[in-house]
């Protein structure tokens, strides 16, 4: 007897499971903070190590200069995308060339 209404009771349970669930799915998702990317200009020198033709600069108004040599036109724009990245920067002019 005690199992018949054990098993009664675990299909009530497992049937009307869905009528005890939230709906979470429903709700919108979370406003997630973008995650900060900027760079120090330390690492961004480090970084530029990596380059030993190509210079960079950087004025007091956050303007930084490229220029010198990479071997290809890829290490230019990752160059650049960096540079995008230095905290404090407001511009970028690549003069960089390529072969």
């Amino acid at each position: 007897m005690k199992a018949l209404i054990a098993a009664t009771v675990l299909t009530f349970l497992v049937t009307s499971g869905n009528a005890f669930a939230t709906d979470d799915l429903a709700q919108p998702p979370a406003a997630q903070k973008p995650a900060d990317t900027h760079i120090s200009w330390q690492k961004f020198r480090r970084e530029l190590g990596a380059y030993p033709m190509a210079i960079a600069s950087m004025d007091r108004n956050g303007v930084i200069t490229l220029s010198g040599h990479t071997d290809s036109a890829i290490e230019k724009l990752r160059l650049n995308e960096l540079a995008k990245r230095v905290n404090g920067a407001s511009d970028v002019k690549n003069r960089i060339l390529t072969d």
